[in-house]
């Protein structure tokens, strides 16, 4: 340790001004205010270290980043949110978690590319391979990508997605969870 702990003190209004703005984005993301819950969770971004020497933001940074990502997807700006889900999959010291595959393969859906979708697709199935909704992803972009129209593919993904960060929220505990934005 450095004498007086001076780096730590150094850091201390930083995470604190972190953990304030990702506290009001989630306070605004239950009230329904979802623009403003993201640009709460993009200042918090912003406020975290990305360099090597801070482990590229690491957990603070991945979960900000599926944060923002969840209010992308309730505005339906899907091509955000996938940015934001393969940002927080590269930081991973593990490079798959099967509720961003999840999600994102929905995005990907949504963007009109199934086979993108089935690529990420095959790679939850190798981590789960009786995971039902990531099934009917599988047989929603296969469909896709073979040219036929799924039945509902648009309500099917965007509402997918929007129900994937709902349950999200209700693993949270968040009681007052929005339900349109």
């Amino acid at each position: 340790m450095e004498p007086r702990h001076t780096r730590a003190v150094k850091l201390l209004p930083r995470v604190e001004a972190i953990i304030r703005a990702k506290d009001a984005g989630d306070q605004l993301y239950i009230a329904g205010q979802i623009i403003e819950a993201s640009k709460e969770y993009s200042k918090a971004l912003s406020l975290v270290g990305f360099g090597n020497d801070e482990g590229q933001g690491g957990y603070p940074r991945i979960m900000l980043l599926e944060n923002r990502a969840a209010t992308y997807i309730y505005m339906r700006r899907f091509e955000l949110a996938q940015h934001n889900y393969l940002a927080a999959l590269s930081i991973l010291n593990h490079p798959w978690r099967l509720d961003f595959l999840g999600k994102l393969t929905r995005c990907y859906l949504a963007l009109g590319n199934p086979d993108a979708a089935l690529q990420h697709v095959n790679i939850a199935l190798e981590i789960d391979h009786f995971d039902e909704d990531i099934l009917q992803i599988k047989s929603c972009a296969e469909k896709s990508s073979a040219g036929e129209m799924f039945e509902n593919t648009e309500d099917f993904t965007t509402q997918g997605c929007i129900r994937t960060v709902e349950i999200g929220i209700e693993a949270k505990g968040w009681d007052n969870a929005v339900s349109a934005a």
